[in-house]
């Protein structure tokens, strides 16, 4: 992936009119790297909801979450999930090495957008480490008092290895799920649901099967006008279905169908899949 990269505005919007008429009912905005910060994304939001026939979300860092792009979304959006995997200032600015202040940014910046309406749902999203383990209860604590409606807990990847991974979160994956349990029994109710995705990987990496439908529904538009199988191969070359550099998204998609198929689960796939 080359950081450097980004749609085009006119490509954008090629491709949101591609989307459209295809009859995509939704579209979601996400990394590598920070969609609120795209040079036209805001060019972009208004031209989704000029037509409304596109249903539109946001994964984001949410320290650009703010302003008309909040308003927007907030008016809008479909959901928008923000990730946060730190529960104080040092600890934000040591994971993502930006100045403390930053954490003070995000967290106002949730406080707002939860009080602007609730059209658009708004949830977190904590992957568990070694680091952090010990203070979910009081990250769920937090969101909950600032507004926000979900909050989705999963464990870090650490490889492709699902054993290796494993052994990774052993050490503390009892203190996780205890600190996990403890936030659902005193936190949840109607306004507030905590997913908890947190779990042993064995089994899970292994596929059996030879072929996935979510090539077909689930694809990913790199930076780079690639398109790719899944968000877990993303900018990877086993995800690579081809290219829509010099050729609109409607005519490649359409075309030639036997690019959905290159990709066996059985033998490409035996990795972490949010699908599986």
């Amino acid at each position: 992936m080359n950081e450097r990269d980004k749609i085009p505005k006119e490509k954008m919007f090629e491709i949101i009119e591609d989307l459209e008429g295809m009859g995509v009912e939704a579209i979601t905005f996400s990394g590598g790297g920070e969609p609120l910060i795209y040079p036209y994304i805001l060019d972009t939001i208004k031209r989704i909801v000029k037509n409304r026939k596109l249903k539109f979300a946001f994964i984001t860092n949410g320290v650009a979450l703010k302003e008309e792009i909040s308003e927007l979304i907030a008016e809008y959006g479909s959901w928008v999930r923000i990730s946060i995997d730190s529960w104080d200032s040092e600890s934000y600015s040591k994971h993502r090495k930006v100045p403390k202040e930053q954490w003070d940014q995000v967290i106002k910046n949730i406080e707002t957008f939860s009080g602007k309406t609730r059209k658009c749902s708004l949830g977190t999203y904590v992957i568990v480490d070694k680091n952090n383990v010990t203070h979910l209860f009081d990250m769920a604590k937090l969101f909950k008092e600032i507004g926000v409606h979900s909050l989705k807990i999963s464990g870090v990847v650490v490889s492709d290895n699902a054993e290796e991974n494993d052994r990774y979160h052993s050490g503390f994956f009892d203190k996780a799920k205890e600190e996990i349990l403890k936030a659902k029994r005193i936190l949840e109710n109607e306004n507030f649901e905590i997913s908890d995705t947190y779990h042993y990987e064995s089994g899970n990496f292994k596929k059996y099967y030879e072929w996935c439908p979510y090539l077909q529904i689930r694809p990913v538009i790199g930076a780079d006008l690639n398109v790719y199988s899944c968000q877990d191969k993303a900018y990877n070359q086993g995800g690579l279905l081809g290219s829509i550099k010099s050729t609109r998204f409607r005519d490649f998609w359409l075309n030639n169908k036997g690019k959905f198929f290159k990709i066996n689960p059985k033998v490409d796939c035996n990795h972490h899949c949010v699908a599986n």
